[in-house]
């Protein structure tokens, strides 16, 4: 066929208050490229957002509906990140 699909990723599911969110990505949203890098089996997702520290903003280009579109997200901490806030030792 000649024709070319987008690599991305597919948004399986969207936590509420979480800066996917917070951004206005839904479920099924698809994320081609994090910053004008694509998102492709040398540049997964998660090493995309990984170089970048939480607060940062971040462009994500998706496809919604079958058109394409930028979203900004100010990224969060992750679980395991130790730049978290924690509570002072008793």
């Amino acid at each position: 066929s000649g024709l070319r699909q987008p690599s991305g990723v597919m948004i399986e599911s969207v936590m509420p208050a979480s800066p996917a969110f917070q951004a206005g990505l839904f479920d099924g949203d698809i994320i081609l490229a994090v910053d004008g890098r694509a998102v492709d089996d040398t540049h997964p997702l998660a090493t995309l957002v990984a170089a970048r520290k939480p607060g940062d903003k971040t462009t994500l280009r998706a496809i919604r509906n079958g058109k394409e579109e930028d979203v900004v997200v100010v990224l969060g901490a992750t679980r395991g990140d130790s730049n978290q806030t924690r509570p002072a030792a008793p």
